[in-house]
């Protein structure tokens, strides 16, 4: 592995392996950093590519800047400088990597792009106003690089994978309009990235199969639903972190749910004190064939299970996915929010307005001081001028240190 390029923003590193195909993975969103803000670069390592036999560049993040950043002018020169002569490239990449995946693909000449959950774009006048996260981004980023929306990339191929029960469809529609690529539903993606795509099919195979030319739209369709079918079981219970859950279902449970079946154990569940019962309803709901008018309705009664369940990771992540602001739940989840390790790495994938952050941090700041001084802190960095904020943040340090 060599270091090629590293600058504030991007870090190249080249994993040559005397391939005929070389993959170029671009990093995803930093959830630790606040938008914008640079922090150090990940260890490298060697990628899933190189260990399959392939030519293998990774560009590194230390920021969620969209690589809106000059330094990809000399990453993409540098990846064609080195890259293996005839060696067609492959890009690949999940979320902002994803996006960087396609809104580079004419500037690589790839061959082939595979993006899992992309964004369209996160410039202020071609965003999906459906979709209300990274607020902070498409405010304070310069898009100079944003080439999707500008139908440069309409003869670019690729397979576009998303979960259209989330925010993600709004970003996928555009993307698929404006380039060639071919688009992949993949029920329960939501925030769990690849995961998924991984479990029920397999992303190496995926990876293999469009290395050399031998993709199949149609046959991915067709095996996928088989295999998803039988990795449900094993995907949700690892989704919500309970062994239990694999253990309560039976083999009987429905497949192919309609709307007014989904509806009714729901109902059910919630009059159920069997916690079997609220998680068969969750496994009904990633089953069924939802319409997009009842996406949020149903999603709604899906946190409102998964918060009967305890399950706040799961619950956080479905809010962040929400077209609805679920406020008032917000609130109450953050302020009891059980790990604080992990609610500190969760909060900049939360793209609430402040008052929600603070208005979370009174509610706690009697029983958990370290809790509520993590969210004001928050709070503060969308807010750094407002006073009230900053005596909070001074006032709340004082009750932990003295905790101590």
């Amino acid at each position: 592995m060599t270091v090629i390029f590293q600058g504030t923003n991007l870090r190249l590193n080249f994993h040559p392996c005397n391939s005929d195909v070389t993959f170029v993975r671009f990093g995803d969103t930093q959830q630790n950093g606040y938008p914008i803000e640079t922090s150090q670069f990940p260890e490298c390592e060697p990628g899933t590519a190189y260990q399959l036999g392939y030519n293998e560049f990774i560009v590194d993040i230390s920021g969620n800047h969209w690589y809106q950043t000059d330094e990809i002018i000399e990453v993409i020169r540098l990846i064609e400088e080195h890259n293996p002569v005839r060696a067609k490239i492959v890009t690949f990449g999940t979320g902002m990597g994803a996006y960087a995946a396609i809104n580079f693909a004419e500037m690589l000449d790839v061959y082939r792009y595979i993006a899992i959950c992309p964004q369209f774009s996160l410039h202020p006048s071609h965003r999906p106003l459906e979709d209300s996260r990274w607020w902070a981004e498409s405010k304070l980023l310069n898009f100079n690089y944003d080439y999707i929306h500008s139908g440069v990339l309409r003869d670019r191929r690729g397979y576009i994978f998303y979960d259209k029960a989330s925010l993600d469809i709004h970003h996928a529609v555009p993307i698929l309009n404006n380039t060639a690529g071919i688009g992949f539903h993949v029920p329960l993606f939501g925030c769990a990235g690849g995961r998924v795509l991984d479990q029920a099919y397999g992303l190496t195979e995926i990876m293999r199969e469009v290395a050399h030319d031998e993709f199949d739209p149609i046959k991915f369709h067709a095996d996928f639903k088989v295999k998803f079918e039988n990795a449900v079981p094993t995907l949700v219970a690892h989704l919500e972190n309970s062994a239990a859950f694999e253990n309560s279902l039976n083999d009987d449970t429905p497949k192919n749910l309609k709307m007014n079946d989904v509806v009714r154990m729901i109902e059910q569940a919630y009059e159920s004190d069997n916690a079997q019962d609220k998680r068969k309803a969750l496994l009904a709901i990633s089953l069924a064939e939802i319409k997009d008018a009842d996406v949020e309705d149903i999603r709604t009664k899906k946190i409102g299970l998964l918060l009967e369940l305890n399950l706040q990771r799961e619950a956080i992540l479905e809010i962040i996915n929400s077209r609805l602001p679920h406020k008032e739940t917000a609130e109450l989840l953050l302020s009891q929010y059980q790990d604080l390790s992990e609610l500190a790495a969760l909060l900049p994938m939360l793209k609430f307005h402040p008052v929600v952050f603070r208005n979370a941090a009174f509610k706690c700041v009697k029983s958990t001081p370290e809790r509520a001084l993590i969210l004001m802190k928050y709070a503060l960095k969308s807010r750094p001028n407002n006073q009230q904020i900053k005596t909070k943040v001074i006032e709340y340090q004082k009750l932990v240190d003295g905790a101590k």
